[in-house]
C-alpha cells in the first residue's frame, strides 16, 4: 500500500514513471488509468492542427486604434506598460507610430479651413477641355490676326476688302497707297495706324512687322497728335525733343547745316562733321568736340542718307496726259481694244551674261564679234494679255504704221484701237500722223473696220507703258545668259517667248498689270498726277 501511495505522489512530480517501470509492471488498472488520464489532459492542452486554407490579414476599426491609443497614452505613465498592452494585445510598436501619424493627419485635414458654399459638381476633366478650347480659340484669332498683319504689309489687300473690315477708318486711301507704294518703313507706318484702327494690340502689332512697342506706338501717338502728313514726312526734324530745338547751340549747328559748304569757302558739296566743326567755329568762336556734335545731329534726327532716284516726267502736260490715258482704260468697251506698244533693240547676237545658277565664275569677253542684230516692235493687248510682234530693219515712223496696219487686219471686227506709245520722235513726226489721218479717212469711207486711235504718253515716262515689263521679262528669259550662233536662231526663242506668253493668258485670262486696273490707279489719280512712280 506504501508502495502505491508513494507511486501516486511521485507521478505528480515526474519521477513515478520510472518507479512504474522498475517496480508497478504487474499492476495493470492503475497503469491503465493513469494512462487514460494522461491521454485526456494532453487532448484538452493542444492546439487544433488543422490551418486555413488562405491566411486573413488583422484589420484594425477606428474605433480600436483610437482606444488602444488612448490606452498606450494611460500605459506610458507606468514602466513596462506599453509592452504589456502590445502583448497582450498581440500587436507591434509600429502599430502605435502609424496610428499615432493617422490621427495627427486626420486632426490636421479636420482643423484645416473649408471652402464655403456648395461643392463644385463639374468634372476636372471637362474643366480642363474648356481650358484647352479657350487657349485655342485665342491662338487661332492671334494666327489670323498676324496673317492679316502681314497681308496688309505685303501689299495683298484690296482696298474694297479693307473699306468692308473697317468701315470707320479715317484717311483708309492715303494709307492703302502708303502700302502699294510706299517704302518699307511706310508700309510699317501705314499698317501700324490700320491695326490700331481694327482694336489690335500694340504688342501684337510690333511682334508681327518686328518692331520695337515704343516704335510702333510712337508711330500711333504722332499719327493722332499730327496727322498722316507728319507721319510720313520727309522732314528730317520731326523726332527732334523740345530741349533739342530749344537749345541755342543746336539751332546754330543746324543753321550751318542748311547752308552749302560753298558758303564757307569749303570746296565740297555736301557736308562732313569735320568741315561742319570749321565752318560752326568760324561763324560763333566757339569750339565743340566731334561727340557732342554727332549727338546734336543724332537728337535732331539726321541721319547720313543717300539721295533716291525715281521716276519723274518733264512735260508740262503730264497730268493731262495721265487723267486721259486711264479713263480711256477704264472706259474701254467691248468692241475696243487698247494697246501699249513699243520697239526693243537693236540688239547684237553674241554671247551674253546674266544672273543664273552657277557653281563657278563665268566671264564674258567685253569685245565679240557680233553675229548679227534683232529688232523688233511688238503690241500688247490691255483686256487680253495678248502679244503681237514683228521684226524690223530699222525703228522709225513706217515700222510704227506696218504694226497699226497688222493691228487692223488682226483686230478687224473691232469698231476702235487705242494705241498708245512712247513719246519719241518718230512716234510724233507728221508723216506719222498724216499717214495715221488717211488710214481712218479710208476706213470711214468703206465703213468696214475699227478706227484708230492715239493715246500719247507723256514724256520720259516709260513707267506707264506696260509693255515694258513684258519686254524686260523676254529679255531676261531668253536673252541673258545666250549664245546664239545667227539672228535667226534668236528670233525663233524670241518668237518661241511671246506664243508660250499668249497661250498662257489664253488659258489664264488676265488683264494686262497690277496697279493699272485697281480703284487706286483708275480713279484716284493721286500716285500718278504727281510724276513720281514711288509716290
Amino acid at each position: 500500500m506504501n508502495r502505491n501511495s508513494l507511486g501516486v505522489a511521485l507521478s505528480s512530480g515526474g519521477s513515478a514513471g520510472a518507479e512504474r517501470s522498475e517496480g508497478s509492471r504487474s499492476e495493470p488498472e492503475s497503469s491503465g488509468a493513469a494512462a487514460e488520464a494522461g491521454a485526456v489532459s494532453t487532448s484538452a492542452a493542444r492546439p487544433d492542427p488543422e490551418v486555413a486554407a488562405k491566411a486573413k490579414r488583422r484589420t484594425f476599426t477606428a474605433e480600436y486604434k483610437q482606444r488602444i491609443l488612448q490606452e498606450a497614452d494611460r500605459a506610458a505613465a507606468t514602466p513596462g506598460g506599453v509592452g504589456a498592452l502590445l502583448r497582450r494585445q498581440g500587436l507591434y510598436s509600429s502599430h502605435l507610430v502609424t496610428w499615432r501619424r493617422e490621427r495627427s493627419q486626420g486632426i490636421q485635414e479636420a482643423l484645416a479651413p473649408r471652402k464655403r458654399g456648395r461643392k463644385s459638381q463639374r468634372n476636372p476633366l471637362e474643366e480642363e477641355n474648356q481650358k484647352l478650347r479657350r487657349q485655342n480659340a485665342r491662338l487661332t484669332e492671334d494666327l489670323r490676326t498676324r496673317q492679316w498683319l502681314l497681308d496688309l504689309v505685303g501689299g495683298r489687300d484690296t482696298l474694297e476688302r479693307l473699306q468692308s473690315q473697317l468701315p470707320d477708318a479715317t484717311d483708309l486711301r492715303f494709307l492703302f497707297s502708303q502700302l502699294k507704294h510706299g517704302r518699307s518703313r511706310h508700309r510699317k507706318k501705314a499698317a501700324t495706324i490700320l491695326a490700331r484702327q481694327r482694336g489690335i494690340s500694340n504688342s501684337m502689332i510690333a511682334a508681327t512687322l518686328r518692331s520695337s512697342r515704343s516704335t510702333t506706338m510712337r508711330y500711333y501717338k504722332m499719327y493722332l497728335e499730327a496727322g498722316p502728313e507728319k507721319l510720313f514726312a520727309w522732314n528730317t526734324t520731326r523726332h527732334m525733343g523740345v530741349e533739342a530745338q530749344s537749345s541755342d547751340r543746336t539751332q546754330c549747328i543746324l543753321e550751318v547745316l542748311h547752308h552749302k559748304p560753298a558758303a564757307f569757302g569749303i570746296n565740297r558739296t555736301n557736308w562732313t562733321q569735320h568741315a561742319l566743326l570749321g565752318a560752326y567755329e568760324h561763324s560763333f568762336g566757339e569750339s565743340i568736340s566731334r561727340s557732342t556734335l554727332a549727338g546734336i545731329l543724332r537728337r535732331a534726327g539726321y541721319r547720313w542718307r543717300k539721295a533716291r532716284r525715281v521716276l519723274t516726267s518733264p512735260d508740262p502736260s503730264y497730268h493731262e496726259k495721265v487723267e486721259l490715258l486711264l479713263n480711256t482704260l477704264r472706259s474701254v468697251g467691248e468692241n475696243e481694244m487698247f494697246f501699249f506698244l513699243d520697239e526693243w533693240g537693236p540688239i547684237q547676237v553674241r554671247k551674253r551674261g546674266g544672273k543664273a545658277y552657277r557653281n563657278d565664275h563665268a566671264t564674258i569677253p567685253r569685245h565679240q564679234v557680233s553675229r548679227g542684230s534683232v529688232s523688233l516692235i511688238a503690241a500688247l493687248s490691255a483686256t487680253t494679255n495678248q502679244v503681237t510682234w514683228c521684226f524690223l530693219e530699222s525703228k522709225d515712223s513706217h515700222a510704227m504704221m506696218d504694226m497699226i496696219e497688222i493691228l487692223y487686219n488682226q483686230y478687224h471686227t473691232k469698231t476702235r484701237l487705242y494705241v498708245t506709245w512712247d513719246a519719241v520722235a518718230w512716234h510724233n513726226s507728221g508723216a506719222l500722223l498724216e499717214a495715221l489721218d488717211r488710214f481712218n479717212e479710208q476706213t470711214r469711207a468703206l465703213s468696214v473696220g475699227p478706227i484708230i486711235e492715239l493715246v500719247p504718253l507723256p514724256t520720259s515716262s516709260q513707267f506707264l507703258n506696260a509693255i515694258e515689263g513684258v519686254l524686260s521679262g523676254m529679255t531676261r528669259a531668253v536673252i541673258n545668259n545666250s549664245d546664239y550662233p545667227d539672228a535667226a536662231q534668236m528670233k525663233q526663242a524670241i518668237s518661241r517667248h511671246f506664243s508660250e506668253r499668249n497661250e498662257h493668258f489664253r488659258n489664264n485670262p488676265r488683264r494686262v498689270g497690277k496697279k493699272i486696273w485697281e480703284f487706286d490707279s483708275v480713279q484716284d489719280f493721286d500716285a500718278s498726277r504727281a510724276g513720281n512712280y514711288k509716290k
